[in-house]
């Protein structure tokens, strides 16, 4: 006598007789038919840009409580699903900086603020939109917004816009000028701390920093070698943190003559 066939339900959800309804015919399996395989369906969803924040907001209140100054802020950029996501960043001003301007998913931005390009002393607006090729939510845009109300920003200025030099070497001595005067000063806003520097060794500038406003010696240290030219120029680049205007140059020129001027 043959033993028995045994026989294992499956009961697939939504394919062939309902599990558990009564009335189905459970207890009389057909072992010549197989079971309905289960069909399998994957669901293909293309990875998005996901950013840390959608509005990052500024402060530049210059002066010397320094009320409120905040010029940088953290932004990553991440991608949902498994893909990475290659992506730029552009912003639509130049006194917004993003750096790094591109990378790959998850990166770290930190988007900071130029004050010297600043268009006005007010509320000010600005975006970032960052792309990602096959993400599917390219663009993304991020608000920029700065306070800067209240305290507009100094600018840095001087009593002289060029400095001009003259070396004779005669015993007449017509033209021997080699030092200047120069008084730096800040128009609008609060006073500036600044520093010089010289693109030359024989260009000197006394003192070298300060706060505005202030009068600097400028002069001629030594006379550099003119290879048979009849001028050396140089400048002098003057720097102020929260200055509008900075760094600005002051050129420098120092003329030499072969003969006497004319009186």
């Amino acid at each position: 006598m043959s033993s028995p066939l045994k026989y294992a339900t499956f009961c697939i959800a939504g394919l062939g007789a309902a599990c558990g309804d009564e009335g189905s015919d459970l207890a009389a399996p057909r072992p010549t038919e197989a079971p309905p395989a289960a069909a399998v369906h994957t669901a293909l969803v293309a990875p998005a840009i996901a950013l840390s924040a959608y509005s990052l907001w500024y402060c530049y209140t210059p002066g010397g409580n320094r009320m409120c100054v905040i010029l940088k802020r953290p932004l990553r950029v991440t991608s949902t699903g498994t893909t990475p996501l290659k992506w730029t960043a552009t912003s639509n001003n130049s006194w917004i900086v993003v750096s790094p301007a591109g990378g790959t998913t998850p990166t770290g931005v930190t988007v900071s603020i130029d004050t010297r390009k600043l268009p006005a002393w007010r509320p000010v607006y600005g975006s970032i939109t960052i792309a990602a090729a096959g993400a599917s939510n390219s663009p993304q845009k991020v608000r920029v917004i700065v306070n800067a109300v209240g305290h507009p920003l100094s600018a840095l200025a001087f009593s002289d816009s060029a400095i001009g030099f003259c070396f004779m070497p005669s015993s007449t001595r017509a033209c021997v000028r080699l030092e200047e005067q120069v008084r730096i000063t800040s128009v609008g806003g609060t006073p500036l701390t600044w520093k010089a520097v010289s693109s030359a060794p024989w260009i000197v500038v006394q003192p070298a920093g300060g706060t505005t406003p202030t009068d600097v010696r400028v002069f001629v240290d030594y006379l550099p070698p003119r290879n048979g030219a009849t001028s050396v120029s140089g400048w002098i680049t003057v720097s102020a943190a929260g200055a509008s205007n900075s760094p600005r140059t002051i050129p420098v020129k120092l003329q030499f003559y072969s003969q006497p001027l004319p009186q």
